[in-house]
């Protein structure tokens, strides 16, 4: 079947009692409410840090642009999850577990720019997408059209992802911004040292918290914040792993089938490849921490 068509539609398909939705293509919608800005703590490094681990790497041969990544467990004409990724101009799937091309890819809406962050709500499977040129997001509701509203980041907005009760949050430069469809917005700033190209949402040890973890496109480091519903604590920071030779970080999502991460990063050589990576959060020692604390 050719999914290579621009995005419009929702598919349904009933089986007996029971009802499939095959994913309908959404992006966040805001009212009037403009953006509140709440004062980031400002990163800085913590006693605790991001240890990676590489399980996975792909070549992306399929794409000439990796931007954001949403995590998506059921997908129209595939059995298995699909990590689902876009570019400038479309979106498209990869295999998480064998590294291969989804069945997927969809242009985006006529007018709607080159395309940045894209998050999933899998609960009622809306797509949410910004774009790096327009000032728009553009979201599918179920009808025949698209539809735009304005983004609280402008065209600042980037990596997105799904919390879930309606959330999403955004990078928004060196910030963060917390959203939901048709409500406010909540910007934190200094979230990070430099511009925030991925977000995802990752597990928590207590439930009443959200932990979100971000990277930037031109440095090599990962921060984890993690939110009480009113401030936001930072937790942890990483560094990208050195045998990846990134050049450029670009995408993250959280694979909660896998209980891992995918990493959309550009070498060198400008290929774009996306790897699965397992992480902890690990204590360092005072003496250690001392030493790198000193350097900034």
């Amino acid at each position: 079947m050719n999914t290579e068509r621009v995005l419009r539609r929702g598919f349904t398909r009933k089986e007996g009692k029971m009802q499939f939705l095959m994913i309908a293509l959404c992006i966040a919608g805001f009212g009037d409410d403009l953006p509140i800005t709440g004062e980031g703590p400002g990163w800085s490094p913590v006693d605790a840090e991001i240890q990676f681990e590489v399980l996975n790497d792909y070549h992306i041969t399929w794409a000439d642009k990796i931007c954001g990544m949403a995590y998506v467990p059921i997908f129209p004409f595939s059995p298995d999850p699909l990590v689902l990724f876009s570019t400038q101009d479309s979106a498209k799937t990869l295999n998480p577990a064998t590294g291969a091309p989804g069945n997927f890819s969809e242009c985006r809406p006529d007018g709607s720019g080159l395309g940045f962050g894209i998050a999933v709500d899998n609960i009622d499977s809306t797509i949410v997408l910004n774009s790096e040129t327009n000032t728009n997001l553009w979201y599918y509701l179920g009808g025949e059209d698209w539809l735009t509203a304005p983004n609280p980041a402008g065209t600042n907005g980037t990596g997105l992802t799904c919390e879930g009760d309606g959330y999403y949050w955004q990078g928004n430069g060196t910030g963060l911004m917390r959203l939901k469809i048709n409500g406010p917005s909540t910007n934190f700033s200094n979230m990070a040292p430099s511009g925030i190209s991925g977000v995802t949402i990752v597990p928590s040890d207590d439930p009443s918290k959200t932990r979100i973890l971000v990277t930037t496109y031109d440095t090599d480091t990962f921060v984890l914040w993690e939110f009480d519903g009113g401030s936001m604590t930072q937790i942890a920071t990483g560094v990208t792993p050195p045998s990846l030779n990134a050049d450029r970080r670009c995408g993250l999502c959280w694979d909660s089938s896998r209980n891992s991460l995918f990493f959309a990063y550009q070498k060198s050589d400008d290929t774009y490849r996306i790897c699965e990576l397992n992480f902890e959060v690990l204590s360092m020692p005072q003496d250690t921490w001392a030493g790198i604390k000193s350097a900034f």
